[in-house]
């Protein structure tokens, strides 16, 4: 997956960051993402989506802590396994 394939809706109620985070999650369950596959870049996606980084960088810390993601430092975020 490509991060300029999500797409973020400016009159959603809901905060940028849930929105990523839905959209990780829904790309996650239609196999866009296998287990162990490097994610992009905290600044790639932000930089795809005009957002500020540590936006991004909340969505994927909460993927984090949910067990979805695991970073390894130096090396990126990836889906864990």
């Amino acid at each position: 997956m490509r991060a300029n394939e999500l797409r973020l809706d400016e009159r959603s109620p809901l905060p940028v960051y849930v929105q990523i985070h839905d959209q990780l999650l829904h790309a996650l369950a239609r196999g866009a993402f296998r287990k162990g596959q490097r994610v992009p870049a905290v600044r790639e996606m932000a930089a795809a989506l005009g957002v500020n980084p540590n936006t991004v960088n909340r969505a994927y810390a909460e993927l984090e802590r949910e067990g979805v993601f695991e970073t390894k430092r130096g090396r990126g975020t990836f889906v864990a396994r």
